[in-house]
Parts: structure tokens; sequence; C-alpha cells
């Protein structure tokens, strides 16, 4: 969310409207805004207005939630931050992007930031899928393991734990004959 500016966030659609009628403006739709196949345009036009219908100031609340959730995220991107420093998390850009850290460090973090960690780590090598939530607490249960060393495949990513740390990289299969016949 960072990549995006929202100066009309906290702006609604009907003061947009107004202003736009004050300057002799039109308001304009896109015509997918109104299709409901979209989850965001099923937000939009069924349960905001039927939450707006049963609850007073659920628009407020929202966007209060959000401004709280915003500087809660900013603590949690700055103690992600030094908690990379702390793990050793590195990148190495050879042949195939990998991301290394040391296990028994990361294994002293708090869990959120742990979670923080791995999907920092999956978004810098862009994953071809989203990792799933379970996916990575499965993840996190087997890097909490003494003496089990493992390798796993999820979504075009390869993550592994060999002695004291922990490798994520591209999956790239090598093409050999056995793969072609």
């Amino acid at each position: 969310r960072d990549k995006f500016i929202r100066p009309l966030i906290t702006v609604s659609r009907n003061e947009i409207e107004s202003y736009l009628k004050s300057i002799n403006q039109t308001y304009r739709t896109d015509s997918t805004n109104l299709d409901n196949n979209f989850l965001r345009n099923k937000f939009r036009n069924q349960i905001i207005p039927f939450l707006k219908e049963h609850l007073d100031s659920v628009e407020d609340s929202i966007l209060t939630l959000s401004k709280k959730l915003s500087v809660d995220n900013d603590v949690i991107e700055n103690l992600l931050e030094k908690s990379l420093l702390e793990i050793e998390w590195k990148i190495e850009e050879e042949s195939v992007p990998k991301i290394t850290f040391n296990l028994n460090k990361f294994n002293q973090l708090e869990l959120g930031i742990k979670i923080r960690v791995l999907y920092k780590s999956i978004e810098h090598l862009i994953a071809k899928k989203r990792i799933s939530y379970n996916f990575i607490r499965e993840l996190i249960d087997l890097l909490l393991r003494k003496n089990e060393d493992f390798d796993l495949i999820n979504n075009g990513l390869f993550f592994s734990k060999k002695k004291n740390f922990v490798y994520i990289l591209k999956n790239t299969k090598l093409a050999t004959e056995k793969v072609f016949f």
C-alpha cells in the first residue's frame, strides 16, 4: 500500500459530487464499478450500504480504524527492519536470487515479526502466487523444530532449513533428459 498515494481517501463520494457540481463538472463512473462480480464492488455496492443502514457512523469508525492500523503498521515495519538486521537477513543476487537468515535468531523473534520476515522474503522473490497464511504458520512450526533440516516447494519458491540457516529462493528446475523423455 505504500506504493500508492490516495489524497481523496477521506473524502466521500457525496462530497466529491457536490464539489464537481459547484464547478459545473459532471461525475463519471467507470461501468465496471457496477459489476458485483468483483469483490471490491460487492463491498462498495452492497456491504457498505447495508452497514450504513444498520450501524451509525460506520464510515467514521472504519476510517478511524484504518488510521490506527496505519500508525501501528509503521511501528511494526520499524521493528521488522531492526529484526532483519538482528537475524542477518541477506539478499544474495546470484544466478538465482536467494534470501538467507540465521535460524536461531529468527526463532527468538515474536510471531508477528516472524510472519512479516517470511512475507517480506517472499515479496522480494516475487512468488508466482500468494503464499497462504496457513503455509507460513506451518513453515514457522517447522523452523522451530530442533535438528530437523528440510526442503519445501510452494508456489514457485524453494524453502530450505540447513543447520542454523534458512534459505528461500525461486524454484528453478533444470531441464534434463528425464524431464523431456
